[in-house]
Protein backbone atom coordinates (compact mmCIF):
# COMPACT_ATOMS: atom_id res chain seq x y z
CA UNK A 1 0.00 0.00 0.00
CA UNK A 2 1.32 3.42 -0.89
CA UNK A 3 1.17 6.64 1.08
CA UNK A 4 -1.41 7.94 -1.39
CA UNK A 5 -3.64 4.89 -0.90
CA UNK A 6 -3.52 5.25 2.89
CA UNK A 7 -4.21 8.99 2.56
CA UNK A 8 -7.25 8.23 0.37
CA UNK A 9 -8.59 5.83 3.00
CA UNK A 10 -8.00 8.37 5.77
CA UNK A 11 -9.89 11.05 3.87
CA UNK A 12 -12.74 8.78 2.84
CA UNK A 13 -13.25 7.36 6.34
CA UNK A 14 -12.65 10.55 8.36
CA UNK A 15 -16.28 10.95 9.42
CA UNK A 16 -16.51 7.34 10.62
CA UNK A 17 -13.35 7.67 12.71
CA UNK A 18 -14.37 11.04 14.14
CA UNK A 19 -17.87 9.78 14.92
CA UNK A 20 -16.29 7.00 17.00
CA UNK A 21 -14.15 9.56 18.85
CA UNK A 22 -17.14 11.79 19.53
CA UNK A 23 -19.22 8.87 20.78
CA UNK A 24 -16.44 7.70 23.10
CA UNK A 25 -16.01 11.22 24.51
CA UNK A 26 -19.77 11.71 24.89
CA UNK A 27 -20.13 8.45 26.80
CA UNK A 28 -17.12 9.26 29.00
CA UNK A 29 -18.53 12.70 29.85
CA UNK A 30 -21.95 11.22 30.69
CA UNK A 31 -20.37 8.55 32.90
CA UNK A 32 -18.35 11.20 34.75
CA UNK A 33 -21.46 13.35 35.21
CA UNK A 34 -23.42 10.43 36.64
CA UNK A 35 -20.48 9.50 38.88
CA UNK A 36 -20.45 12.92 40.55
CA UNK A 37 -24.23 13.12 40.66
CA UNK A 38 -24.57 15.91 38.09
CA UNK A 39 -27.84 16.14 36.21
CA UNK A 40 -27.12 15.43 32.52
CA UNK A 41 -30.22 17.48 31.67
CA UNK A 42 -28.12 20.61 32.11
CA UNK A 43 -26.49 19.62 28.81
CA UNK A 44 -29.61 18.98 26.72
CA UNK A 45 -27.79 18.06 23.52
CA UNK A 46 -25.45 15.58 25.22
CA UNK A 47 -27.82 12.62 25.54
CA UNK A 48 -28.93 12.53 21.91
CA UNK A 49 -25.89 13.94 20.04
CA UNK A 50 -24.77 11.36 17.56
CA UNK A 51 -27.48 8.96 18.71
CA UNK A 52 -30.75 10.47 17.48
CA UNK A 53 -29.41 13.77 16.16
CA UNK A 54 -26.50 14.47 13.88
CA UNK A 55 -23.23 15.97 15.06
CA UNK A 56 -21.25 18.62 13.19
CA UNK A 57 -17.77 17.07 12.97
CA UNK A 58 -16.31 19.65 10.58
CA UNK A 59 -14.45 21.49 13.33
CA UNK A 60 -12.49 18.30 14.05
CA UNK A 61 -11.18 17.94 10.49
CA UNK A 62 -7.99 20.01 11.07
CA UNK A 63 -7.23 17.77 14.08
CA UNK A 64 -7.87 14.70 11.90
CA UNK A 65 -5.60 16.05 9.19
CA UNK A 66 -2.72 16.53 11.65
CA UNK A 67 -3.29 13.05 13.06
CA UNK A 68 -3.21 11.46 9.61
CA UNK A 69 -0.15 13.42 8.46
CA UNK A 70 1.76 12.50 11.61
CA UNK A 71 0.76 8.85 11.37
CA UNK A 72 1.96 8.59 7.79
CA UNK A 73 5.21 10.42 8.62
CA UNK A 74 6.06 8.54 11.83
CA UNK A 75 4.34 5.15 11.81
CA UNK A 76 3.45 4.18 8.25
CA UNK A 77 6.04 1.91 6.67
CA UNK A 78 5.23 1.00 3.08
CA UNK A 79 8.63 -0.72 2.80
CA UNK A 80 7.42 -3.50 5.10
CA UNK A 81 5.60 -4.97 2.12
CA UNK A 82 8.71 -5.18 -0.07
CA UNK A 83 10.18 -8.32 1.47
CA UNK A 84 7.17 -10.19 2.78
CA UNK A 85 3.44 -10.54 2.63
CA UNK A 86 1.35 -7.43 2.32
CA UNK A 87 0.58 -6.01 5.71
CA UNK A 88 -2.96 -4.84 6.20
CA UNK A 89 -1.96 -1.18 6.51
CA UNK A 90 -5.52 0.12 6.77
CA UNK A 91 -6.21 -2.38 9.53
CA UNK A 92 -3.03 -1.30 11.36
CA UNK A 93 -4.09 2.35 11.09
CA UNK A 94 -7.62 1.57 12.25
CA UNK A 95 -6.37 -0.44 15.22
CA UNK A 96 -3.95 2.32 16.17
CA UNK A 97 -6.74 4.91 16.11
CA UNK A 98 -9.49 2.87 17.77
CA UNK A 99 -7.45 0.77 20.22
CA UNK A 100 -4.72 3.21 21.22
CA UNK A 101 -5.36 6.84 20.27
CA UNK A 102 -9.09 7.22 20.96
CA UNK A 103 -8.80 5.58 24.42
CA UNK A 104 -5.87 7.88 25.21
CA UNK A 105 -7.80 11.00 24.20
CA UNK A 106 -10.89 9.84 26.07
CA UNK A 107 -8.80 9.38 29.21
CA UNK A 108 -7.84 13.07 29.17
CA UNK A 109 -10.60 15.30 30.57
CA UNK A 110 -9.58 18.36 28.57
CA UNK A 111 -9.56 16.40 25.30
CA UNK A 112 -13.04 15.04 26.05
CA UNK A 113 -14.38 18.53 26.73
CA UNK A 114 -12.65 19.96 23.65
CA UNK A 115 -14.09 17.29 21.36
CA UNK A 116 -17.58 17.91 22.75
CA UNK A 117 -17.21 21.71 22.59
CA UNK A 118 -15.78 21.68 19.07
CA UNK A 119 -18.74 19.65 17.84
CA UNK A 120 -21.33 21.74 19.67
CA UNK A 121 -22.34 18.86 21.91
CA UNK A 122 -21.33 20.94 24.93
CA UNK A 123 -21.93 24.68 24.94
CA UNK A 124 -18.94 26.85 24.06
CA UNK A 125 -18.42 30.50 23.21
CA UNK A 126 -16.79 29.36 20.00
CA UNK A 127 -15.82 26.03 18.48
CA UNK A 128 -12.56 27.27 17.02
CA UNK A 129 -10.72 27.44 20.35
CA UNK A 130 -11.44 23.85 21.43
CA UNK A 131 -10.74 22.57 17.92
CA UNK A 132 -7.43 24.47 17.86
CA UNK A 133 -6.49 23.01 21.24
CA UNK A 134 -7.00 19.52 19.81
CA UNK A 135 -4.76 20.35 16.85
CA UNK A 136 -2.02 21.53 19.23
CA UNK A 137 -2.47 18.42 21.38
CA UNK A 138 -2.08 16.19 18.32
CA UNK A 139 0.99 18.07 17.09
CA UNK A 140 2.69 17.72 20.47
CA UNK A 141 1.66 14.14 21.26
CA UNK A 142 4.53 11.66 21.32
CA UNK A 143 3.32 9.48 18.50
CA UNK A 144 4.46 5.88 18.76
CA UNK A 145 2.86 2.59 17.84
CA UNK A 146 2.85 1.61 21.51
CA UNK A 147 1.12 4.63 23.06
CA UNK A 148 -1.42 3.58 25.62
CA UNK A 149 -3.96 5.34 27.80
CA UNK A 150 -2.97 5.51 31.44
CA UNK A 151 -3.93 2.56 33.59
CA UNK A 152 -6.83 3.21 35.97
CA UNK A 153 -5.76 3.93 39.50
CA UNK A 154 -6.52 1.36 42.20
CA UNK A 155 -9.99 1.70 43.59
CA UNK A 156 -11.40 3.56 40.61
Amino acid sequence: MSDAELRAHQQAAAIAYLTALHDRCRRRFLQAAWLVGADPAQWPHLADAGVTTSVELGALLPFWSVLCDRYRAKLFTPQSELFGPREPQIERFSQFVHWRLWPLLASENECVRNVLRATGTLPARDRIGPAGALVIYMRELRLAADIRPPEPEDGI
